[in-house]
């Protein structure tokens, strides 16, 4: 019974480890924030939030990094590719994950990129389009997340957030019925015999 216990231990143990493997150990940085209120910091912290429930990374966050002052500092706008995969090689991380929220006209503008820290390339990009909400940016960052991930999102949620460019109407003419009409009829037969014979033989002289 003992040795039955052990060896189910282990196998769990095995598993665990198996599991923990295949997932990918990403850097989390913040998000570039234009024109709408919430700060990178946030929206950096809400990137994590859906990255970690994706299943697919063990995530880490500028918060893990044991950094200099000044590093720091220079974290808090770190965007372009080039800081971001020297973060991440500091963090010793596979991928770095990043991206931007923008308010673009009447819309949100939500792109996100994971970054391979090897090779310093954009690994995969996704960019999602949705509607002037700001309090549903969160699902906003899971919709565009799981899109670039092979994910499939929610249809309701993308459908209530999904941001759809007008169609252009169908050309239409008015047509102004006031003022002067003219009309032409056609008979033939009995009906314009009676209509054309004089009025003293019964018709209508027309």
């Amino acid at each position: 019974m003992i040795t039955i216990k052990l060896t189910l231990v282990f196998f769990l143990a095995a598993c665990a480890g198996t599991v923990s493997a295949q997932k990918t150990r990403a850097l989390v940085m913040n998000m570039f924030v234009d024109g709408v209120y919430i700060s990178p910091t946030a929206a950096g912290s809400m990137l994590k939030i859906e990255a970690q429930k994706t299943g697919q990374f063990i995530t880490v966050d500028r918060m893990d990094i044991s950094l200099d002052s000044v590093t720091k500092i220079q974290i808090q706008n770190c965007y372009n590719i080039d800081c971001l995969v020297k973060t991440g090689q500091a963090a010793n991380t596979d991928k770095v994950l990043s991206g931007s929220i923008q308010h673009l006209g009447n819309k949100i503008a939500v792109t996100i990129k994971l970054i391979d820290v090897k090779t310093g390339v954009i690994e995969k990009t996704e960019v999602g389009e949705f509607v002037l909400l700001e309090n549903e940016i969160q699902p906003m960052i899971m919709i565009t997340l799981n899109k670039m991930l092979g994910i499939e999102s929610r249809k309701e949620t993308v459908e209530y957030l999904a941001f759809y460019e007008n169609i252009d109407p169908t050309p239409t003419t008015k047509i102004r019925n006031n003022g002067p009409r003219m009309g032409a009829m056609l008979l033939g037969g009995n009906a314009a015999d009676r209509l054309t014979a004089a009025e003293s033989e019964g018709g209508y002289d027309c």
